[in-house]
């Protein structure tokens, strides 16, 4: 494929998803000693994510600063992760780049730019990060276009061999939720479930904990404090706004040691990253039966599955979890070992071999 000089475009720097996505990717690169960069459009608490890969990462919130980027690096491949803002420009660069579009979205406004036929003809090459989300992309795009699926993959600290962390005596059980607050993440849904464990389970005195959500407006942290002083769940409840990516394997094994477990109440999801961060650390999970979670967990045997809606459900396989710590154990270790599959090196392989295709399709000459 002769010598790659890779870009990564994103508009949003923060603690999220995509970005770890990313990092991942880069750190593999770097060690398989393949050029990369990585352009971002606004930094929203996301840059000490890269921290040794400083010189790597650019941050230009104006667009003729953007393209300037692209023209200074001048790389062989350019892959924008739903981030169709990049496209037009590209028109004007020379040499042009081979275009790789990446869709992790769940948001059905970030979708429509794949309606513009006119907008993707530049691209060369399409990826999802799973067979669910390749089904979804492929309604929005011309019949026939080809979709590669490469997974995303865990960085390596999530799968270090480290001991299992011996339980916390005297310290309750921690539900913990990760994601933004937003109706499709439905955090709303975590406070209802978690509610009903805090009413019913008062003996076991469990504790919710909600990570994400830093660049969510006013509205919406409002909301979310409405809703937790509505529920008197004050005492039991805590906010995590921002927590360092590199952190959240301890905060996993802490939820682990406290005999805790995860629950996700994603209205769909394109992937799952935070809920194979949580397997590949032996922590158990529960979630709805959506998206591409549906091939991720395997209910009663990497975690546990509930009907999105149904807080009954999710309210009896978390409980179950919570007051079987042999049934949590087994779950939990069958998911660290499913988890192991998803590694950089492997989706790295995978992501090299669609770069090949993105050229083959392409009827511009390699670089």
């Amino acid at each position: 494929m002769g010598e790659l000089r890779i870009l990564f475009v994103y508009q949003y720097l923060t603690p999220g998803g995509v970005e770890a996505v990313i990092l991942a990717r880069m750190q593999e690169l770097v060690k398989r000693q393949i050029d990369c960069r990585a352009l971002f459009f606004c930094d929203l608490g996301g840059r000490s994510m890269f921290d040794g890969l400083e010189d790597r990462v650019v941050v230009a919130p104006e667009p003729q600063a953007q393209l300037q980027a692209v023209r200074d690096y001048r790389p062989t491949h350019l892959v924008t992760f739903d981030t169709p803002q990049i496209l037009r420009p590209l028109q004007g660069v020379d040499p042009s780049p081979h275009v790789v579009y990446e869709v992790h979205t769940i948001y059905a406004e970030h979708f429509e730019p794949l309606r513009d036929r006119e907008l993707m003809q530049g691209v060369d090459r399409f990826l999802v990060p799973s067979e669910y989300q390749r089904e979804v992309v492929q309604g929005y795009l011309a019949p026939g276009t080809p979709i590669g699926v490469v997974p995303d993959s865990l960085m390596p600290a999530f799968l270090e061999p480290l001991p299992m962390p011996l339980p916390l005596s005297g310290q309750p059980p921690i539900l913990l939720w990760v994601g933004r607050l937003d109706e499709t993440k439905h955090w709303q849904g975590f406070l209802h479930i978690g509610d009903r464990l805090v009413r019913a389970g008062r003996s076991l005195g469990v504790r919710l904990w909600m990570v994400g959500g830093l660049n969510s407006d006013e509205p919406a942290q409002a909301r979310l404090w409405a809703e937790v002083k509505s529920r008197r769940l004050e005492r039991t409840f805590r906010w995590l706004p921002a927590v360092d990516h590199r952190a959240m394997p301890f905060v996993y094994r802490y939820v682990l040691a406290t005999g805790g477990c995860l629950l996700s109440t994603s209205q769909t999801e394109s992937f799952g990253v935070a809920v194979l961060e949580a397997m590949a650390c032996g922590l158990p999970v529960v979630v709805p039966e959506v998206g591409a979670l549906v091939s991720l967990v395997e209910d009663g045997r990497t975690g546990r599955r509930y009907r999105f809606g149904d807080v009954e459900g999710a309210h009896k396989a978390v409980q179950s979890l919570l007051e079987d710590g042999q049934s949590r154990r087994r779950i939990g270790e069958q998911a660290a070992g499913f988890a192991r599959r998803y590694s950089m090196e492997q989706a790295m392989d995978g992501f090299l071999r669609e770069l090949t295709l993105s050229q083959e399709l392409d009827p511009r000459p390699s670089r």
